[in-house]
């Protein structure tokens, strides 16, 4: 029952790290526009202030979610706010089901919404759902290999405490030979079409194979942050997040307080359509403009365009964050723009997904 309203949603959780957005975007910005995907990848931002968030996306549904998430925030409590969407907390405490449906029921949402998350979530009898999504399934059954074939000695990773710790037991202990079998298995652009990308798989041009780009991002990721602080990589050894610490940026309290806070004084708008063609008809004009990995997918001259066609939407010294994901958008037209991304070199390192080669354009 519950595929009938989550086969619409390609994200539930978090499939980037929006911790680098929100230590780069400015602060009480005049406008906010940015792909909604779960909402996960757009609320986050929403703590550094802005008097108008515009969120895009071609599904009705990821909106509709997004939309859910800013109503909470709004009003929930912190713990509310994590209990209702799934997560536990550090004090590895779950919402109830009849208390997910009470908080539900006291949301503010537009009908659309309403109707759709309502019976979502009565599909899935009120649990939680940020491992519903199709990506997040996708990674739940890569989880289930990479626990078959690394085993204990992989997963013990995660009791590491500290990263001088977990880097000697990286040396010492981790079954590397196995891992690399899960990144062959990872690296096989053919599993990963059927699980997720239906045949819409990015063609990929960067110059090197597939394995070697995962095996790059895994190798960074398990040097510079610690497993049971990271999202990302306790959805690739287990399918959901295990340890509390690791609940993406979202969860963090100060951050959710910051947002909070914010909102009271900040206009929503949810847009369904093409985020180029949204941006670039905005007559309040961007100071923030968060693409995701979308041009990853352009062709043509939409792939040479982009940038050129967003700016008529976009402030002066706005930024423009692109992630590329295994294909680079091909020679996009940069005039009136400056590559600004090794300015944030200390963020990208700390970016707890590294799936992405991320480029940053500031509007001069």
């Amino acid at each position: 029952m519950s595929f009938q309203y989550f086969n619409k949603l390609n994200y539930s959780l978090a499939n980037e790290d929006t911790g680098f957005e929100v230590a780069i975007a400015p602060r009480n910005m005049n406008h906010l526009l940015s792909v909604a995907g779960s909402g996960g990848r757009v609320l986050p931002i929403a703590a550094n202030g802005a008097q108008k968030i515009t969120c895009v996306d071609l599904s009705a549904e990821q909106l509709y979610l997004t939309e859910m998430r800013f109503a909470a925030a709004k009003i929930l409590e912190h713990e509310d706010f994590l209990g209702l969407l799934g997560y536990t907390t550090k004090a590895g405490n779950e919402m109830s089901r009849t208390n997910r449906k009470k908080v539900f029921k006291n949301l503010d949402l537009s009908t659309e919404a309403k109707n759709f998350l309502e019976k979502a979530y009565g599909s899935i009898d009120w649990n939680g759902l940020i491992y519903e999504g199709k990506w997040e399934k996708s990674f739940a059954k890569l989880a289930k290999i990479n626990s078959k074939i690394t085993g204990k000695s992989g997963a013990e990773v995660f009791e590491c405490t500290t990263l001088e710790e977990q880097q000697t037991y990286m040396k010492e202990n981790f079954p590397q030979k196995k891992w690399k079998l899960v990144l062959l298995a990872l690296g096989n652009a053919g599993i990963f079409n059927a699980l997720l990308y239906k045949g819409h798989f990015p063609k990929k041009n960067i110059p090197y194979s597939h394995v070697n780009y995962y095996k790059q991002a895994f190798d960074h990721l398990f040097r510079h942050t610690l497993a049971r602080e990271n999202f990302f990589l306790q959805v690739m050894f287990f399918g959901r997040i295990k340890h509390p610490e690791g609940n993406p940026v979202e969860c963090d309290e100060k951050l959710f307080a910051d947002v909070q806070k914010n909102l009271q004084q900040t206009d929503i708008e949810y847009v369904q359509g093409n985020i180029v063609e949204v941006a670039e008809r905005q007559t309040a004009k961007i100071d923030f403009l968060s693409l995701s990995d979308v041009p990853s997918y352009f062709s043509g001259q939409t792939e040479k365009n982009f940038l050129h066609r967003a700016s008529s939407g976009l402030a002066k010294d706005s930024l423009t964050i692109v992630r590329s994901y295994l294909r680079m958008p091909w020679r996009p037209k940069t005039s009136g723009f400056e590559m600004c991304a090794d300015q944030f070199q200390g963020a990208l390192d700390c970016e707890k997904t590294q799936m992405y080669i991320t480029d940053v354009y500031r509007k001069i």
